[in-house]
């Protein structure tokens, strides 16, 4: 069996735990090379804020708070370089699913470029050499928007997690359940039943009035002897819809009928009694005033 085994090691516990430390190694390399990118073309994107706003002040501020408001004026080019970052990690991690991964592509195109258009920016300024007509544009429009650009990529990407989407369905499915159960607590309030019930208790609080005021019972039930709703409350009935001619003519047909009730030939039938041909004529019966008597059935000829 060793000659199988002779490739193998002695000490194979080990060895995975060595090329654990190796990977987790390279896995920290690999985030010291994204974080110094990062940390030099944001310094780059910087210098070129410093350099072509260096005349811009802030009127009647001065202290810790323009130099917050400063911060915050030349770091802001940073969003972008903060955006790769996020998205780098999580990717290394497999952090991102479904569409997060294409919003996190876009991230990565959108520092590309701000990276690139910031490094040759500043190049050209740093040997003191005319901007390009693009270069200008670039500080006009790019550098500015990018920052914003890289933002709005990271929340979209956040809110492509599937999750997220799971509780946006559960929350639409529960606001749905809730938009049913109040359209049908609409009808029912008004229902013709709903009608009815309102009448008869605006009836009833008027009898309570009545008694408040003095009237006695016999005064009140004078007073509301005809008042047909509370013999028979009911909501205005919807108009019927109109028949046609046949419909009318069928209805006038089993009305009718209805009350002939049934028909002649429903009613049940006897059959007529059955007289044997052998059965002798009683006495008296058959005999002619004049004549011989009538001719006997059943086969007998005697005179």
């Amino acid at each position: 069996m060793s000659i199988f085994n002779r490739n193998q090691s002695k000490y194979p516990v080990s060895d995975a735990q060595a090329k654990a430390r190796m990977r987790n190694g390279l896995k920290g390399l690999a985030y010291g090379v994204i974080g110094l990118m990062a940390l030099i073309t944001g310094v780059h994107a910087v210098m070129i804020v410093l350099s072509e706003t260096a005349a811009f002040t802030l009127a009647g501020q001065t202290g810790l708070l323009l130099l917050l408001f400063t911060a915050l004026r030349v770091g802001f080019p940073l969003v972008t370089e903060l955006a790769a970052v996020i998205h780098t990690v999580g990717a290394v991690n497999g952090a991102w699913k479904g569409d997060q991964k294409t919003w996190g592509g876009i991230i990565d195109g959108v520092w590309l470029l701000f990276a690139a258009a910031n490094m040759i920016t500043f190049f050209a300024i740093e040997r003191g050499t005319a901007l390009q007509n693009w270069q200008l544009y670039w500080l006009q429009y790019g550098l500015p928007l990018s920052g914003i650009l890289s933002g709005v990529a990271v929340t979209k990407m956040i809110l492509a997690d599937p999750s997220h989407k799971r509780a946006e369905e559960t929350a639409a499915a529960e606001e749905e359940k809730i938009g049913t159960e109040h359209a049908a607590k609409t009808s029912v309030e008004q229902s013709p039943a709903m009608y009815a019930v309102q009448v008869r208790r605006a009836w009833r609080d008027y009898v309570r009035e009545l008694e408040a005021s003095g009237y006695d019972e016999d005064e009140i039930a004078f007073m509301l002897a005809n008042v047909p709703e509370l013999r028979s409350i009911s909501a205005p009935q919807a108009p019927q819809e109109r028949r046609g001619i046949a419909a009318r003519a069928r209805g006038a047909y089993d009305d009718a009928r209805a009350a002939l009730g049934n028909y002649t030939h429903d009613t049940p039938r006897h059959d007529p009694a059955v007289i044997p041909l052998t059965e002798q004529p009683a006495a008296g019966q058959g005999e002619r005033p004049n004549g011989p008597s009538a001719p006997r059935y059943g086969g007998d000829t005697r005179p």
